[in-house]
Formats: structure tokens, C-alpha cells, sequence
């Protein structure tokens, strides 16, 4: 078992923001976790990576976090914020390098630097490569900072929002690079809010309400009409095609 959460729970002094949450991510899946805004899906990613204080048990490999260091955890778990506010002045391909470095390895070896141009190439970061941080489209900007979790080469990513701020093409590009990793054994969680996309990507649905977890399975059986409208307070159309469910929120409650 890459990652598995027994009765977390994580309290801001008395107010409770998760609670009892049970969940398992196995080789190769891609997880998506989805709820509202403010139903604890970015606090949850920052308590499995230990970044806030949490109640329950949190492991990898059947190891406790907590017996876990800081470089130890960097080989088992990449991890991408939601926030992506850059203090540096370091390149695109900097960027990428850290990704190597905080495993202990450098791109200066044959073997991480193709990686390296591996990604870039795969994330179609050539153009901005040599171009600062601070300078990139925010689009841009996203898609380095995923890049630079890749080099990290673990088998498990964690990603808050990922697709914020890309376009339809890169939207589209990003979903093949996770699948394409999903079919070489690595393992991802994933907060998204189009369902849509949700439901193509991902192999499993985790769907948070006000700090629970209230379903966890296959997309077909998570976003249902009944549960979007109690989780969401909306009403939903929902269409199968060739390519995939089309889910479209219609109408507030």
C-alpha cells in the first residue's frame, strides 16, 4: 500500500476541519479527490505530507510519517501545492533541477539530466526554459512547478488542483502525462473541481463534504445526480459519450 489514512483528523484549535478520514492509494491509480470549496481537500493533502499537525495515522509502505525524515519522504511522495507563489529568480530548468536534488541527485548526471529533458520536452516547457520563474504565465508557472515534482521520479504524486490556470490543450496534455504515468506503475492524488475531467481521468473518486469523507470509488458511482446535488446544492446533467461522461452543472438548489 503506497499511502494509507487511518482516522485523520486535523482541528484548528477548536474548530474541526477533517474528520475520521479512511482512505488507501495502491500502486498505479490515479485518486481524485473532489468537493466544494472549503470541504478540507488542500488541508488533507497538506496533513499526508506532514506540513500540519494531524490526529489518526498517515503511511507509506506501511511506514508512520512520522518515523519518516524529510529526505526519506521526498523518495516516496512528490508533492505540488495549490499555492504557487515563487520567491526566487531561478529559471524553468532550475526549477526542474530541484525536483532531482531533493531525491540527492543532480542534473549533471547523464541519467537526470535526460530526465530532465524528457520533461521538459513531455510538458512542452522548451520555449520558456531559460526564462525566470517570475516571469512565466501562470499556466506556465504550473506546469514547471509539476515538472520539478516529476524529476523527483516518485511512486506517488500528490497534486493540488493541477490543471488551475491551463488552457484546454494543456488540460488535455496533462491528463495523457498522468495516464501515461498511471500505466508505468506511478500512483497520484489529484484535487480537481471540473468533473468532467474527474471522472475521465481517475481510477477512483474520493468526494469530501464539510471535513468527511462521504464516498469513495469508482466516478460512475461517486458523482451520481442525488450526491452532486447534497454536496454541491447543485443539479446536475450528466451524458455518456464515446469519449467519456460529459457532467455539466445546471441549475443552483
Amino acid at each position: 500500500m503506497l499511502l494509507q489514512l487511518k482516522d485523520l483528523s486535523v482541528n484548528y484549535g477548536p474548530k474541526n476541519i477533517l474528520s475520521s478520514i479512511n482512505l488507501e492509494i495502491e500502486k498505479g491509480e490515479i485518486v481524485g479527490l473532489i468537493g466544494p470549496n472549503g470541504s478540507g481537500k488542500s488541508t488533507l493533502m497538506k496533513a499526508m505530507v506532514g506540513l500540519i499537525p494531524s490526529n489518526g495515522e498517515i503511511s507509506y509502505d506501511n511506514r508512520p510519517l512520522k518515523t519518516i525524515s524529510a529526505r526519506q519522504l521526498s523518495k516516496h511522495v512528490a508533492y505540488m501545492a495549490q499555492e504557487r507563489d515563487v520567491a526566487w529568480d531561478l529559471s524553468v530548468e532550475r526549477i526542474l533541477a530541484l525536483g532531482c536534488e531533493a531525491i540527492g541527485g543532480s542534473v549533471r548526471t547523464p541519467k537526470h539530466k535526460a530526465e530532465l529533458e524528457d520533461i521538459v520536452s513531455s510538458l512542452s516547457l522548451e520555449p520558456i526554459r531559460k526564462e525566470s520563474i517570475l516571469q512565466v504565465s501562470g499556466g506556465e508557472k504550473a506546469r514547471a512547478l509539476l515538472g520539478r515534482a516529476l524529476m523527483q521520479k516518485t511512486p506517488l504524486i500528490i497534486a493540488d488542483e493541477p490543471t488551475a490556470g491551463l488552457d484546454p490543450e494543456h488540460q488535455l496534455e496533462l491528463q495523457e502525462i498522468f495516464q501515461k504515468l498511471q500505466q508505468q506503475g506511478t500512483s497520484m492524488l489529484v484535487s480537481l473541481h471540473d468533473w468532467t475531467y474527474a471522472a475521465r481521468l481517475c481510477t477512483r473518486l474520493a468526494m469530501l463534504k464539510e471535513g468527511k469523507l462521504v464516498a469513495y470509488g469508482a466516478p460512475e458511482e461517486v458523482l451520481t445526480q442525488e450526491r452532486v446535488q447534497d454536496v454541491y446544492r447543485v443539479k446536475a446533467h450528466i451524458l455518456e459519450t464515446e469519449q467519456g461522461p460529459v457532467i455539466t452543472p445546471t441549475t443552483r438548489l
